[in-house]
């Protein structure tokens, strides 16, 4: 059968109703004998890729907290300064104001941190006594290039002096975009969402906990903390099952309760509890997959009721009865394995899911644009200014 008709039609073919795109990844597994394809399922699982590559960033708010609706974050300041007549001085104002908690001037940056403890150290601690309290997981890589760095690194950089307290905390400049944001999760939300039985000591918080409590607290939690549970919890909490996001929040989670300083090890965390913990990994892997699995039964029969028909009008070549039979059958194994692939498939896809935005990613520049070109260009500044971070 010659498929490179159907590798047309399935590559030009838009399922993910969300994102209005093609399939990030075509899975022809099926005709993979008569096309010559070799499966990468061997090469990948000899070189995986690490969940915490992109590491998300978490932002905290509270009603009240300017645009924490469905718009884009924005910091105080607006409109925001302009980079030709910003001076090292007022930038250090703007900084070191930023830093204080009672400060209510308004300035160009949103603080986020990459440690998730620390997020839920806020929102259930710090803001116990505020009202919808909300915490945005933010995708760093879909940000404005340029426009955040870590907040140290800035303070070494004008001069104003690092501190242990800001090694989490990264400064955005500016704005969060809306399509940067992954998704939402409301304090009210979490409380019922099984977060709570997963990690108890969550629930016994006293408001005036500190972080060091919290860190403390989860690694009492271990027994309560089960793989596949946690899956159901983090779908139920707006999470995609078949994203490396949900995967590294679990990570993050197994490594909290079994007293690992997580946001101390980001880049080498993975490896280390699959080394430890490799069954527990497994079993959130699979329990990943059969909630896919579940959400993709729900949009094939969507898609055989609303899409099918259309799609075999437009695409199916002209010939014999026999040839398009036999395209139809192709065509519907295609279409039944994006919505619900095999196990191996599955894992295929996720790892080759951020492969695109990573290699974007490697392409861009940030020194050339946004806040970092500004202090790229300033000859005054205490350091030479550099952003392996």
């Amino acid at each position: 059968m010659d498929v490179q008709p159907l590798q047309d039609a399935f590559s030009r073919l838009s399922l993910d109703k969300d994102k209005h795109q093609a399939p990030r990844y075509y899975d022809i597994s099926e005709v993979e004998e008569e096309i010559g394809n070799p499966s990468s399922f061997r090469m990948h699982k000899q070189h995986p890729a690490n969940s915490f590559q992109r590491p998300m960033y978490y932002r905290v708010v509270y009603y009240g907290s300017p645009q924490e609706a469905q718009k884009s974050l924005r910091a105080k300041l607006d409109p925001l300064p302009a980079f030709d007549s910003l001076t090292l001085r007022k930038l250090q104002d703007h900084v070191t104001k930023h830093a204080q908690r009672e400060n209510r001037i308004p300035t160009p940056f949103i603080s986020v941190t990459d440690d998730l403890l620390r997020a839920l150290s806020i929102a259930f601690c710090i803001y116990a006594d505020k009202e919808d309290v909300t915490i945005f997981l933010v995708d760093p890589w879909k940000l404005a290039s340029g426009s955040y760095l870590r907040c140290n690194s800035l303070r070494s950089k004008i001069g104003v002096g690092c501190k242990d307290i800001y090694n989490t905390e990264i400064l955005i400049w500016g704005e969060i975009p809306l399509n940067s944001i992954i998704c939402q999760w409301r304090r009210s939300h979490i409380s019922n969402s099984g977060l709570l039985d997963i990690l108890p000591s969550l629930r016994h918080l006293s408001p005036d906990a500190n972080l060091n409590s919290l860190r403390d607290g989860l690694r009492g939690d271990i027994d309560s903390f089960f793989p596949a549970k946690v899956v159901t919890t983090l779908v139920n909490l707006g999470m995609d099952p078949s994203s490396f996001q949900i995967k590294q929040v679990f990570l993050f989670l197994l490594g909290a309760v079994e007293g690992y300083r997580v946001e101390k090890l980001l880049k080498g965390i993975e490896s280390e509890l699959e080394s430890l913990f490799p069954l527990k990994i497994q079993e959130f892997d699979q329990a990943a997959h059969q909630s896919s699995l579940s959400l993709g039964r729900k949009e094939l029969i969507s898609y055989y009721r609303n899409d099918y028909a259309s799609s075999l009008d437009e695409d199916c070549p002209s010939g014999d009865n026999e040839s398009k039979r036999r395209w139809r059958k192709a065509w519907s194994l295609l279409i039944h394995n994006h919505f619900c692939p095999d196990s191996d498939s599955w894992w295929v896809r996720r790892e080759e899911s951020d492969l695109s935005d990573w290699e974007a990613e490697l392409m861009t520049n940030h020194n050339d644009t946004g806040l970092k070109k500004w202090l790229m260009k300033k000859e005054n500044l205490c350091y030479p200014v550099g952003f392996a971070d």
